[in-house]
């Protein structure tokens, strides 16, 4: 993925290495966070297979959108992070690109909850 946005943006080294520290700061900040979501998810299933009360499942639920909300903020912030690395026209010509940029069509909401990749 960086190598592609180097080739198409005409990335700067230092540029290159700043993309690399936001993505893996992402990585980072996300895992923990995917592997709770994970795990309440899997608990909400089991509450609805053991036929729990709406309370439960209201709290369950909550908890998992709370998770699935961190990880949407974190995957914003690296958003706006890696756009203030690039150019004005850098940003320009990846708005060009068909789904407008980081995230957004490399790999954007669909990957809720997965790794960004590298």
């Amino acid at each position: 993925r960086v190598e592609y946005l180097t080739s198409l943006l005409t990335l700067q080294p230092s540029q290159v290495t700043l993309i690399r520290a936001v993505l893996t700061e992402e990585q980072t900040s996300s895992s923990a966070v995917q592997t709770s979501l994970g795990t309440a998810r899997t608990a909400l299933r089991d509450a609805v297979d053991a036929l729990s009360p709406d309370a439960t499942l209201d709290r369950l639920a909550a908890t998992t959108g709370q998770l699935g909300g961190q990880l949407d903020a974190i995957h914003a912030k690296a958003q706006v992070k890696l756009l203030n690395v690039l150019t004005a026209e850098q940003r320009t010509k990846l708005n060009t690109l068909d789904g407008g940029g980081f995230g957004r069509g490399l790999g954007g909401p669909g990957r809720r909850g997965g790794p960004f990749p590298q």
